[in-house]
Order: C-alpha cells, then structure tokens, then sequence
C-alpha cells in the first residue's frame, strides 16, 4: 500500500520535473560555493570555505523558500483534483495519504541534499586531508541541518493544505530568516562545534519531525471526518 501511494506522489509531481529536479537543483549552489572559493592564483578550491558557503545557500536560503512553493503546490495538486476526495473515496487511509506525503516530500529533500553533499565531496578528491575526520564532521552538520529543514518542510505542508499556497509560500520565506537566526544562534553550521552538541540537536529534531508527522497525519484525519 506504501510503495503504492508513493508511486501515486511520484507520478503528480512529474509536471514540474520534480525528480530531475532533485539532481538538478542542488548543483547551483555547489557551482556558487566552488566558484566563490576558488583562487585563480594558487588554482585551489578552498574546500572547508566552500562547505559553509553551500551549507548557507542551501540549508539558509534556497531550502525554506522551496520549502514553502514545493508544499504549496503539493496541496494545490490535490485540491485541483477533488480536494483529496479521489484517492479517498478508493479506501486510501487519511492518515495515509496525508502520510504519503509527507514521505514523499522527505525523501526528495533527503535525495537532493544528498546529491549536494556528493558534488561537493568528490570537489574534495585532491584536497586529502578532507577525506578524513573534516568530511564525517560536515556530514554530520548537514544531516542535523537536513533534520531542521525537514521540520520546517512537514510545517509548511500543514499550512498550505489548511490555508492554502500562498500563506504555504509567506512561511517559507519567513522560514529563510527563522534558519538563519537557527543557524546562528546554535553554531551547528560550523565544524569547531562539539559532536556532543550535534548529536542533542540532531536528537531533538529528530523528535520534533516524528511529532510533526504524527500531528500532521492525524490533524489531517479529523479535518477530512469533520469538513
């Protein structure tokens, strides 16, 4: 039943390429950050500098802005097509649906991010010294900062299917100004950053995104029963 409400999301979201956007999107901010630490003079690549700087473009900037536009049209594709009530009235479970989502959307979010990290690590092949403790540390600041996006992904879906695009939209871009002050008043987007301290952020928004999961899933489930 999974696997095929999935495949259902899949095929909704070809309108707007969304799969080859999962592989296409992230190489603007890997191109801005390699190309911004790039110096002609020594023709090196200033590997830990172009990290950061694709951490803030893509984690900072371009993610909560398509957070908001992606979840905003995700709930207006269902409502064009019936306010949700096609898949429902074949026994689709609400929860499900609403579920199916949510995990659709994550797992483009994890993909895409995913492919950020993986252009960024192979810039990093002539540069050794990244391919030891420098890259795990990254690694794990981007799946903390992967998490915070999540949460703020799942957010925005509740708001478009409950307010509609255009409020979905609004949270996004506001999202960009609530990540930046995250990011800033935590330091989780730097490496000097204590492991311990990740792991009590990655912990806590690890739980935050399974509550909002949960809540969103189950407050979807009474909007439909009671509208």
């Amino acid at each position: 039943m999974l696997r095929r409400m999935l495949r259902s999301e899949a095929v909704k979201y070809r309108r707007i390429f969304m799969p080859a956007l999962c592989f296409i999107a992230p190489l603007l901010p890997a191109m801005l950050a390699l190309a911004g630490q790039y110096d002609p003079l020594t023709k090196q690549v200033d590997w830990e500098e172009a990290m950061r700087a694709a951490s803030l473009y893509w984690f900072g900037l371009l993610l909560p802005a398509a957070g908001g536009l992606v979840a905003g049209y995700a709930a207006q594709i269902e409502a064009a097509a019936g306010d949700w009530k096609g898949m429902i009235a074949r026994g689709v479970s609400r929860r499900g649906l609403y579920a199916s989502k949510q995990l659709w959307l994550a797992l483009c979010l994890g993909l895409s991010t995913a492919v950020l990290y993986a252009v960024l690590a192979v810039a990093a092949m002539p540069f050794p010294e990244a391919f030891g403790n420098a890259l795990w540390i990254w690694g794990y600041i981007w799946l903390v900062q992967y998490a915070a996006a999540l949460a703020q992904l799942f957010i925005s879906l509740w708001i478009a299917v409950a307010w509609g695009r255009a409020a979905a939209a609004g949270f996004g871009f506001i999202s960009i100004f609530l990540m930046l002050c995250w990011r800033s008043l935590t330091g989780v987007a730097y490496p000097g950053i204590p492991t311990a301290v990740l792991t009590f952020h990655l912990a806590s928004l690890v739980l935050l995104c399974v509550m909002l999961f949960a809540a969103g899933a189950a407050w979807f489930h009474r909007k439909e029963r009671t509208g």
